[in-house]
């Protein structure tokens, strides 16, 4: 009879723990489904590219529909409004540069440089914080002589 009780109190116990993994698996896929419908497709591609793009000079054209194109495709649809407004004010950069440096405070942050090689100018954004939407333009500048050279950028004397 004791056994009884002991082997039934192991069993209720065992029963309750294998419960408690499937709810916590239920609530883990739940928080994924959230996740990918909340930032939908382009934040998922934005994550799952963002190691090939990353230190990188991408060209971007959209008529091959190349991978910096995809790539602003993806930012857009990652960082949302600032990027797509900024995008459809001032058209498709030429070259897209990604990168992860430190903040002022020393957190480790993203930011992206857009290359219009017509202006001659570099817009360099970087996060603000940890939310998508954050990314904002923290300098606007001519380009370095490395760029220059990068680009195919000659220099008239």
């Amino acid at each position: 009879m004791l056994v009884g009780k002991i082997t039934a109190g192991l069993m209720s116990k065992t029963f309750m723990k294998g419960k408690m993994m499937i709810k916590r698996s239920i609530l883990i896929s739940m928080a994924l489904v959230v996740l990918i419908m909340t930032t939908g497709c382009s934040g998922y591609m934005h994550g799952y590219t963002k190691s090939r793009a990353r230190d990188q000079y991408l060209k971007v054209d959209e008529k091959t529909d190349n991978f910096g194109f995809k790539r602003i495709q993806y930012i857009i649809g990652f960082r949302k409004d600032a990027i797509r407004n900024f995008i459809e004010e001032k058209g498709l950069p030429d070259y897209i540069y990604e990168y992860k440096k430190d903040d002022e405070e020393g957190h480790k942050r993203e930011g992206f440089i857009f290359y219009y090689l017509n202006e001659g100018k570099a817009y360099d954004f970087m996060e603000k914080s940890w939310k998508p939407d954050s990314a904002r333009v923290i300098e606007i500048r001519e380009f370095t002589e490395f760029e220059k050279s990068r680009f195919g950028i000659l220099k008239t004397s």
